[in-house]
């Protein structure tokens, strides 16, 4: 059985969820910064992580990441600190073109 966080809970992270479940993977919870969306993760059944912190100390197998790719290079950066041997999953394109320096370092 594979443990995963799953970052952001919109459209794509439903499909993820269906798709991974198939494959036995587990969600172990669910980080969420809108607080509409984060009723959501609740209602779902999902444990609700509020950071990437309380996330890591979890210590998923993966981090699925389900966000706009506008905020990826944030995370990314901070989930790197974190969890420097972290395996990330992540839908494409990994960032903005202005991005790919930074995510290369």
């Amino acid at each position: 059985m594979m443990r995963c966080v799953r970052i952001g809970f919109g459209k794509i992270a439903r499909i993820h969820e269906e798709q991974l479940t198939k494959f036995g993977v587990v969600t172990i919870g669910v980080l969420e910064t809108s607080i509409s969306r984060q009723q959501e993760v609740i209602a779902a059944g999902f444990h609700l992580y509020t950071s990437l912190a309380a996330a890591a100390k979890d210590s998923p197998d993966f981090y699925d990441l389900c966000i706009p790719a506008d905020v990826r290079l944030e995370v990314l950066v901070t989930l790197c600190k974190l969890a420097p041997d972290a395996n990330i999953l992540i839908e494409k394109p990994i960032c903005g073109a202005d991005d790919i320096d930074e995510i290369r370092r």
